[in-house]
């Protein structure tokens, strides 16, 4: 706990944070499917889920970067 407090000094992690970034990974062979948000100090947040119906996976994507500020590129 103490070196993780040492290496936060010097960021500044009370305002919110923005994404810069994200990335999916749908797991066709059968995995979880797994969205991230990302900015320069690592991940915002992940997360992981079995979806038995693929095509549910857009819309969540679409959640997902709408409640990160996310654009597509």
């Amino acid at each position: 706990m103490a070196r993780a407090q040492r290496l936060q000094t010097g960021y500044n992690l009370t305002k919110k944070r923005i994404a810069i970034g994200g990335g999916l990974d749908t797991a066709q062979g059968g995995d979880n499917t797994c969205w991230t948000a990302i900015d320069q100090y690592g991940i915002i947040e992940q997360v992981s889920m079995k979806t038995l119906d693929t095509n549910k996976i857009v819309g969540i994507t679409i959640d997902f970067m709408r409640k990160h500020s996310m654009r597509p590129e």
